[in-house]
């Protein structure tokens, strides 16, 4: 995966990656993500993901539905969920190592890097990073700020 300027990374500890997964999807259900692959076997043929630098883009600009810790059969998996237009997709990571929460420096959610005792990793990525509610809003998007001005300038309903 390539390096994200302005993103401070933190580890998960592992006793915490059930209730973590849990609140993460809670807190991001429905955001729009795109998830990479690195490192590990890939996909080949027609509908094989394509190449990013980084890695292997397997969903971009969907939603997110879930991330989920399973430990039942050790060594365990993390399961994460998007919504494709066809459907729900999952991609499943086995033998987890590490997972780490991605934020910028103005402490908004910016992804989740998930890494697998292969050295498989796989980073979820919002398109835009959010904040939390009791974070503040981030600053709009040009075109919302062009929108917002529209209608604060009277020019009716867009």
């Amino acid at each position: 995966m390539e390096d994200r300027p302005g993103t401070a990374e933190t580890d998960v500890p592992k006793g915490e990656w059930g209730r973590f997964c849990a609140e993460f999807s809670d807190r991001h259900h429905g955001w729009l993500v795109s998830v990479e692959s690195a490192v590990g076997r890939q996909p080949s043929g027609p509908n094989a993901p394509r190449e990013t630098p980084g890695g292997h883009l397997l969903a971009d600009k969907v939603p997110l539905e879930e991330v989920e810790f399973d430990e039942r059969q050790p060594p365990g998996t993390v399961t994460v969920t998007v919504l494709e237009p066809d459907g729900a997709v999952r991609h499943t990571l086995s033998d987890p190592a590490a997972i780490r929460l991605e934020k910028t420096t103005d402490g908004a959610d910016r992804g989740l890097a998930i890494g697998a005792a292969s050295g498989e990793m796989v980073r979820v990525g919002f398109q835009t990073p959010h904040f939390l509610p009791d974070q503040g809003a981030p600053p709009p998007e040009p075109d919302q700020a062009v929108t917002e001005a529209g209608r604060s300038a009277g020019s009716g309903p867009l």
